[in-house]
């Protein structure tokens, strides 16, 4: 009967990515990979750091990708070693989007400018030989604010258009992951669906260029990571940390990498 609510849980989680936009999968099962002193009717409290860096993410527009870096600070809250909750909240940086318009070749550059994202990941079931199944689901924004634009060689500063209409880009996540315990290291890989809202609107002279409200141009994805659980000494303390590392393709090409410390 517990296996059967923990399942629903975990089905209602994906359910809720449908409806919400992303950030890295992670490790699924994070809520008991690290121990912590402090808990509280099976909550526990964690904070960490989370670099993200987006390499190519194909819009659905002519020549569309979008380029980004993160940096985020987290706090999670785990509840019954299965089910971990998290914010995010930092800067995003070198921001491009490039998009291809009557023949002419655009390139927008974005402001950094605050990222925030939430997400949920949960524990669906764990075998006796190590292996583990788990869900996610998360939703995550930053706002585009034009700061250049390249058409074909010439480039224009914010000034030099005649109009803008700032967007935001938003991103949705849902995942599948399979891992595989072991006392120092957890090695994971899944299938994620993911969906994308950018783009931007602005006019050169008389002329009103409008790339916004564009999805990805794949929602399908593979990611692979892995969790290392350092265990530098024989202490409790040294158990209350877990690094991570994790790529993305075939939607994106990504890779984040991330530590955490349970209180």
């Amino acid at each position: 009967m517990k296996m059967g609510k923990y399942l629903l849980t975990a089905l209602m989680v994906l359910g809720i990515a449908g409806m919400v936009y992303a950030s890295p999968v992670g490790l699924t099962s994070e809520a008991d990979a690290v121990k912590g002193e402090w808990s509280y009717n099976d909550v526990t409290l964690s904070a960490g750091f989370v670099a993200d860096f987006i390499s190519g993410r194909n819009i659905d527009i002519e020549g569309g990708e979008f380029e980004m870096n993160a940096f985020m600070a987290r706090l999670g809250m785990g509840v019954a070693d299965r089910f971990n909750f998290y914010l995010d909240l930092g800067q995003a940086s070198d921001m491009d989007y490039s998009f291809i318009l009557q023949g002419q070749k655009y390139k927008v550059t974005y402001d950094d400018d605050f990222i925030w994202s939430i997400g949920a990941n949960a524990l669906v079931y764990r075998w006796d030989n190590g292996l583990e199944v788990g869900v996610h689901a998360s939703y995550r924004e930053v706002e585009t604010t034009i700061d250049k634009l390249t058409i074909d060689s010439q480039t224009l500063t914010r000034k030099d258009l005649t109009s803008i209409s700032d967007n935001s880009l938003e991103e949705a996540q849902a995942a599948v992951e399979l891992a595989w315990r072991n006392e120092f290291f957890i090695p994971y890989i899944g299938i994620k669906y993911s969906s994308v809202d950018v783009g931007s609107k602005f006019t050169v002279g008389a002329d009103a260029k409008d790339a916004a409200g564009k999805d990805a141009d794949q929602t399908l994805g593979l990611f692979v990571g892995l969790t290392i659980l350092p265990k530098l000494a024989e202490t409790q303390a040294s158990e209350r940390f877990a690094l991570n590392l994790e790529g993305r393709f075939i939607d994106e090409e990504a890779v984040s990498a991330s530590i955490t410390y349970k209180f």
